[in-house]
């Protein structure tokens, strides 16, 4: 009988990835995707049925809000909370 190989979620146009490939994709532990969950820090997912599922589009959006040019960007745009 033979397997069927599953693609990676780089090979599909915008799959649902599990939480495992998310944090693969983001070179991330699962247990800080838990916590950014929890935080409501990290990338919009979605909840199927027991599951959470992440999109790569989201996922890749939420990346697109982390991208500076300079650390006085990136300062400048810091929360006042956290510019300390």
């Amino acid at each position: 009988m033979a397997t069927t190989a599953f693609p990676s979620p780089h090979e599909l146009p915008d799959p649902l990835m599990t939480q495992g490939q998310a944090a693969a994709y983001l070179s991330k532990t699962v247990r800080t995707l838990e916590r950014w969950r929890r935080d409501g820090v990290g990338p919009r997912y979605l909840r199927v049925g027991r599951t959470i599922r992440y999109r790569r589009a989201d996922v890749d959006a939420w990346l697109g809000g982390r991208e500076y040019a300079s650390q006085a960007e990136e300062l400048a745009a810091a929360p006042a909370d956290q510019a300390a």
